[in-house]
């Protein structure tokens, strides 16, 4: 992890394997405090929450 600005930046130099994308994406959503619209993903699955949008 890299700091940048108020953000952070990551570089993967490898090509994982869906289970560490779902693991390694799952945290940074959990760090961010992001709500999951599934308990887990599903291939060819999108899901999308409409509403009021944040200013």
């Amino acid at each position: 992890m890299n700091p940048c600005g108020e953000g952070r930046a990551y570089y993967v130099a490898t090509r994982p394997d869906a289970a560490f994308l779902d693991a390694f994406y799952g945290r940074l959503l959990d760090e961010a405090g992001v709500d999951r619209l599934l308990k887990e993903s599903q291939a060819g699955v999108l899901a999308a929450s409409r509403g009021e949008r944040c200013s």
